[in-house]
């Protein structure tokens, strides 16, 4: 992951995938699914730089929300499991938002409005963003 971020340098992280008890999951070269744990993830993002925005589409992924805020501006997480098509929903209408000039607060704002519009508001509800 490292080398990914050092070589593409983005202003946001976004990590779709699965999670839990702490930890975002990631694929190792042998295709095996490895833990990231929240302190992992916050030095990489910190010893990275220039890292604007996280996004943790993942389940239970607020422990990662929070300790990675302190090195961005905005990090989004979900302090639930979430279903596989808001979180779809959620990143389609999130970019939409930003491609069309909107700030990450407002693109969050859409997001969850749009996954509320479609899926409810207890979907919705599990979406947060820490600035």
């Amino acid at each position: 992951m490292t080398d990914h971020l050092l070589n593409a340098k983005p202003q946001i992280v976004h990590f779709s995938g699965h999670g839990g008890a702490g930890a975002i999951f990631l694929e190792n070269e042998a295709g095996e699914a490895v833990p990231l744990s929240a302190d992992g993830l916050a030095g990489i993002v910190d010893a990275v730089g220039n890292i604007e925005c996280v996004i943790l589409n993942a389940c239970n992924s607020a422990d990662l929300s929070s300790a990675t805020k302190q090195y961005v501006k905005i990090v989004i997480g979900c302090d639930d499991t979430i279903a596989d098509d808001a979180a779809i929903t959620f990143t389609r209408s999130f970019y939409r938002s930003l491609a069309h000039g909107r700030d990450y607060r407002q693109s969050f704002k859409l997001a969850v409005a749009d996954v509320n519009a479609q899926y409810g508001a207890i979907e919705a509800k599990k979406y947060k963003i820490l600035f």
